[in-house]
């Protein structure tokens, strides 16, 4: 029954798509991706930029945000507040987001709006203002964001475990930067980051809605078609962070529960790999039917919430086995996930799971392209990364053709040192005074 349910939701899905994606590029190099659909009447554009991490000075860490914040602030003609109010009056939205591997300017409106988004769009990212005052302004809201902790243990837990897994590598500072690299940013830097990396060679934009080639195409030649094109910069080029040995690390921090995390590296969305670390994700937490939510949780009774975390990154990435428990009960929740990939690394998964797994994967995907502003960001990434807008419909064949060979043989490869982060309420008494809670965190201890 439940078989027959998720094949009815992923035929009404794949429904309310009209066609395949189509990438059409302007003479400047410039590519429109465009994917029509039959159903919502609006349209979700995302714009990426292949400005990563890796091409940040590290010492010039947050130049990308400031960037992106600057941007924002307004084209040369335009206020980038002005900007909004025209997009509010038609119901549409216009945001920014700097990734690990490229920088997002995303729109969505009512189909009746799309010029007014998209001439918002080339404003921004073909004429943007960079002023000495809108860097300054922004350079100090990101020096205030970075101000900003993380609440929940589980937060806590996944920097420390990313501060500590990419030292000295640029996907430490997860885009938004560092108090020192901030204090470096001045504007003819970010002027001169905008003219090597933010040019019609390096972009991609994807409309996903109520929209079609033929009226996409001339809306694009009229905003990005004078966009000068530059020269493409060649990708920085890091080694991947290594662990030579299991490394601990515990910090007292002012949350309610203990998160236990096991972070292990591994490869990026461009390996082949990939596909096979995402099959283990859902093996391990796919659904009330994986295995840390049957053992760990249901079982053992040691979490209360249990689950995988495995972000998509070009260079690499980590993997992490996490759980929200009881500070008595850390050691022990530790041992049940540990015992966990050792059973993926010594047994051979077994073919009702490994179906179960590849299915669960696979409907989620599809399932989230409903969402257009989902599917748009994912079209622009492919096609940035060189994986073209055919990995959209080659990933889930790919899924299929995973096997437990591969599973076994991928969890062996990567699934041997990890950095175990974990977080836990500060232990001194209420009755204390509130000075004396500024104490230094716990020493890592590393072990074998």
């Amino acid at each position: 029954m439940r078989a027959g349910l998720l094949a009815l939701a992923l035929l009404l899905a794949a429904a309310v798509w009209a066609g395949t994606p189509l990438v059409q590029a302007l003479p400047n190099g410039f590519r429109v991706i465009t994917q029509p659909t039959t159903s919502a009447q609006v349209v979700s554009m995302t714009l990426l930029v292949n400005f990563s991490a890796l091409d940040e000075p590290m010492e010039f860490a947050g130049l990308r945000q400031v960037l992106l914040t600057s941007m924002l602030h307004g084209s040369q003609t335009l206020d980038g507040a002005a900007i909004r109010r025209t997009l509010a009056r038609c119901g549409g939205t216009l945001e920014g987001r700097v990734h690990q591997d490229a920088l997002e300017f995303t729109a969505r409106v009512p189909a009746g709006a799309m010029e007014v988004a998209l001439r918002a769009l080339g404003e921004i990212v073909c004429h943007p203002r960079l002023s000495d005052e809108s860097v300054a302004a922004a350079v100090e809201q990101a020096e205030r964001q970075l101000l900003t902790e993380p609440l929940r243990a589980l937060e806590y837990a996944d920097r420390l475990a990313e501060v500590n897994l990419y030292a000295n590598h640029p996907y430490m500072f997860r885009g938004q930067g560092s108090r020192s690299g901030l204090r470096n940013v001045r504007a003819t830097a970010v002027r001169w980051a905008y003219q090597t990396y933010v040019g019609p060679g390096t972009s991609v934009l994807a409309m996903v809605g109520r929209c079609t080639p033929e009226g996409v195409l001339p809306l694009a030649r009229a905003v990005f078609g004078a966009w000068a094109p530059r020269p493409i910069p060649p990708r920085g080029v890091w080694e991947l962070p290594l662990l030579r040995q299991s490394m601990s690390l515990l910090r007292e921090e002012p949350v309610r529960a203990t998160c236990v995390m096991m972070a292990f590296p591994v490869s990026g969305i461009t390996h082949e790999d990939f596909v096979t670390l995402r099959v283990i994700e859902s093996l391990l937490a796919g659904g009330t039917g994986a295995r840390l939510f049957r053992t760990v949780r249901e079982r053992r009774h040691l979490a209360y919430e249990v689950s995988v975390r495995f972000p998509a990154r070009v260079a690499c990435a980590h993997f992490a086995l996490y759980a929200l428990t009881h500070a008595d009960d850390m050691e022990r929740t530790r041992a049940a996930m540990a015992e966990e990939i050792t059973r993926l690394q010594t047994e051979p998964v077994a073919a009702a799971e490994l179906a179960r797994a590849r299915a669960y994967l696979k409907g989620r995907y599809l399932l989230a392209h409903q969402y257009s502003a989902h599917y748009a960001f994912d079209l622009a990434w492919y096609e940035l990364q060189g994986l073209g807008v055919r990995y959209d419909a080659a990933y889930p064949e790919a899924v299929e053709r995973v096997t437990a060979a591969d599973v076994q043989r991928v969890a062996r490869a990567y699934f041997t040192r990890y950095l175990l982060a974990v977080v836990m309420p500060l232990s001194l008494s209420p009755e204390m005074r509130q000075e004396d809670r500024l104490v230094a965190p716990a020493a890592g201890v590393q072990h074998e």
